[in-house]
């Protein structure tokens, strides 16, 4: 009889271990909104024969993405997250002469988003922060050319899970990824300048902790 009571609590826990483990990982799906808060690069050449200055910039545009976390303890975790931009790359010219009058060609373009960051949630609440590493490669006509369209930078955000309904919740973060961009690489006409791209994601965590 003993024998048996002791099986049944070995049985029991190696089946709630796996589940144990499983409530830890957490995938969350994401539509997103991308801001780019500062155009790509440093026009430093004098202006041309018509006196005009150029800028590149990345277009704002709706996103898709789906990150992955997982809990370390009950506070702290990994989150790897990728994010695909609908957007556009832009070829500027203003004439800098009072008023400022600019045209622009847009062409088309993606931005990929990808990082890895630490993620910190307190016990008994609802509010998280992640902080990392993060890789922007951008693609299009635009980009077209280019040895390389890859960024490494840093990622900070902060967000909340909202439980809508005892089965529903939704993670509302915020992200700014800060990287270094320089448009015509190691030609002379820019210089790199710091980039400041915005991340608004809405999305619904599947499994983990919530």
């Amino acid at each position: 009889m003993r024998s048996r009571s002791v099986l049944s609590i070995v049985l029991v826990a190696a089946a709630t271990q796996p589940l144990s483990a499983q409530r830890r990982v957490q995938v969350t799906p994401f539509l997103a909104s991308y801001y780019s808060a500062r155009e790509l690069g440093n026009y430093v050449a004098p202006p041309d024969s018509a006196g005009l200055t150029y800028q590149f910039l990345q277009n704002n545009s709706p996103a898709i993405g789906v990150s992955a976390a997982l809990m370390l303890s009950d506070v702290f975790g990994v989150e790897a997250s990728g994010a695909y931009a609908f957007s556009a790359g832009r070829f500027q010219g203003c004439d800098q002469t009072a008023p400022v009058v600019c045209s622009f060609l847009d062409l088309s373009g993606s931005l990929t988003m990808l990082s890895l960051a630490g993620r910190y949630r307190p016990r008994r609440s609802n509010f998280e922060m992640v902080a990392g590493l993060s890789m922007d490669m951008r693609g299009g006509d635009l980009w077209a050319g280019r040895e390389s369209n890859t960024s490494l930078g840093v990622l900070f955000g902060a967000g909340v899970i909202a439980q809508v309904t005892p089965k529903l919740p939704l993670n509302v973060r915020g992200e700014l990824h800060v990287y270094s961009f320089d448009p015509d690489e190691s030609a002379p006409d820019w210089d790199s300048a710091m980039a400041l791209d915005f991340l608004f994601k809405l999305g619904i965590p599947l499994g983990g902790r919530r």
